[in-house]
This record gives structure tokens, sequence and C-alpha cells, in this order.
């Protein structure tokens, strides 16, 4: 009888031991089980963090366009050039430069709003450039760090630039003897404490496009100098700067022709309805002043006549 329950107690015991780990089936469903866990809290992270920088771009895309509204519309709205357009320093000049992989058109123009920032009061003149960066630094980089060293961005990412110059406008007069010009533009510099350094920002994008109205047709280019008159409008198209993820399925943003990520038209108060150019409308004045002149000495002559 005691041999039998020490058996029994063995074998309860040995029973034990065995139920005590996990079977093979059970590891492979706890090891299954753990994946499925981790492929959906990697899967809700990664959407998050998708989600995290969509949003993040969109914000910085919706920055750039207000930026850029805000910037077109007052420099546009405000180009100045001399009635006989002859003065290089007023000309309305655009231009095509490639780079990146894409082309980025270009336009230089003289306006009469103050710098951006307060940083002259009215009455100034100021050049105004929108085309490709000439440098890798800016005063004010639209867009994230990463956008602005390209880092991510897809390879026809080029930078675009806005710089704003003062124009010089301290020419010596005839009766200024011993004028110096150098020393004019630092008195009004220090007169209105005005920075020598040049306003400037810039922006990531993949193309860039200006496009001018002529009263008939849109024209890719434009020379007032040659012309002889303003366009009446201003059309700008561009696409933002497009990641390698977007690049590599087939989106480069290079063209701006078919559904653009920016579009806006700016009228030019001093070119619309004009269909004359400078020279033809000089020589109309010119023959209309001449003629009332003719004519002025004509009428005293009949009256001198009469008189006596």
């Amino acid at each position: 009888m005691t041999l039998r329950c020490d058996e029994i107690g063995g074998r309860l015991a040995r029973r034990q031991r065995m139920c005590s780990g996990f079977t093979l089936i059970e590891v492979l469903f706890a090891i299954s089980l753990a994946a499925v866990v981790v492929a959906i809290i990697y899967e809700s992270f990664a959407a998050v963090t998708d989600a995290t920088a969509l949003a993040r771009q969109s914000a910085e895309e919706l920055r750039i366009r207000q930026f850029l509204t805000r910037s077109f519309e007052s420099s546009f709205s405000t180009v100045y050039v001399d009635p006989a357009y002859y003065n290089e320093q007023f000309a309305f000049i655009s231009g095509t430069e490639t780079g990146g992989g894409s082309t980025m058109d270009s336009v230089e123009f003289c306006s009469s709003v103050p710098l951006m920032g307060g940083m002259a009061p009215p009455g100034f003149y100021k050049r105004v450039h929108y085309g490709a960066a000439t440098s890798d630094t800016s005063d004010l980089t639209l867009g994230s760090k990463e956008a602005a060293s390209l880092e991510g961005l897809a390879r026809s990412t080029q930078i675009f630039e806005a710089t704003e110059t003062l124009i010089d406008m301290t020419a010596p007069r005839p009766d200024q003897s011993g004028f110096s010009k150098e020393k004019a533009k630092e008195d009004t510099a220090a007169a209105f404490g005005l920075d020598q350094a040049s306003p400037a920002w810039t922006a990531p994008i993949a193309a860039l496009d200006f496009s001018f109205f002529d009263g008939e047709e849109w024209v890719e280019e434009w020379d007032s100098i040659q012309m002889q008159r303003m366009p009446w409008c201003v059309r700008v198209r561009l696409n933002f700067a497009r990641t390698e993820e977007q690049e590599a399925a087939g989106d480069n943003g290079t063209d701006v022709t078919e559904d653009p990520d920016f579009e806006m038209y700016i009228p030019i108060p001093i070119g619309m309805g004009v269909w004359t150019t400078a020279d033809q409308w000089l020589n109309t004045v010119g023959s209309g002043i001449a003629a009332a002149g003719r004519s002025g000495e004509g009428e005293g002559e009949g009256e001198g006549e009469g008189k006596r």
C-alpha cells in the first residue's frame, strides 16, 4: 500500500512538472499575437507621423501662399516707370533662368512701395527682383530648415528668391560743386536709418512662370525699354517643392501650365488700357503742343493786324 501511494505521488509530481511549461503551439501563438500588436502600433504611429508631416507641409504652403500674395500684389500694383521709358533704373524686364532640372522665370522692375519690414519711408523707389536665388542665405526663409537646405526634396527643386534694393537717387546737380555721391548716400541712410543691405527672402519651389497680358494675348517676355509700354496684367504661376517620394511617383511639379499650386493675376495700373507706345505718345503730345503754339501765334498776328 505504501509503494502504491509513493508511485502515485511520483506520477503526480512528474505531471505537474510537465504542465508548468509552454507548448510549442502556445509559444508560436504568443509570438504571432505580439507581432500583430506591434504591427498595429507601428501603423498607428506611422499614420500619426504622416498626418503631422502633411499638416506641417500644408501650414508651410499656406504661409508661403500668404506671403507671396502680399508681396506680388504690393509690388506689381505699385510699378513705376519713367514716362519716356528710357531710364534703365526703372525698366520692367523679364527673363528665363534654368536650373535644378526645370525652368524658372524672373522679372525685375521698380516699385514705389517701401522696402518690406518698414526699412524705408514712403517716397523711396526700390528695385524688385523675383527669380532664382543668387546665394544660399537670405534674411527670411519660407518653409522648414529641411526645405531650405533641399534635404529630402526632389532633384527638380529650386530656390526662389525675392530681393529689394533702394534705387540711388542722389545724382549730383550742376550747381553742386564738390558733391560726393557716396557721402550723400551715407547721409540719406543715416537720416532715415536705412540698412545698406538689401532685404531678401527665399522659398523652395519646383517651377515658376511669369506671363504678361499686352491687351490682346499673353506673352512670356517683356522689356519696357524695347516695347515702350507696360503690360496690362501679370500672371504668376508656380508649383511648390516636391519630395523625393512625390517625384518617384511621377509628380515633379515642373509643369505649371496645368493645375498650378499657386496662380495669381495682378493688374498693373500704369499699363492698363494703354495701346500707344511711349515714343508715339510723346510725338503726339509734341505735335499737339507745336500745333497749339502755331495756333496761338496765328491768333496773335490776327489780333495785331486788326488793331493796326
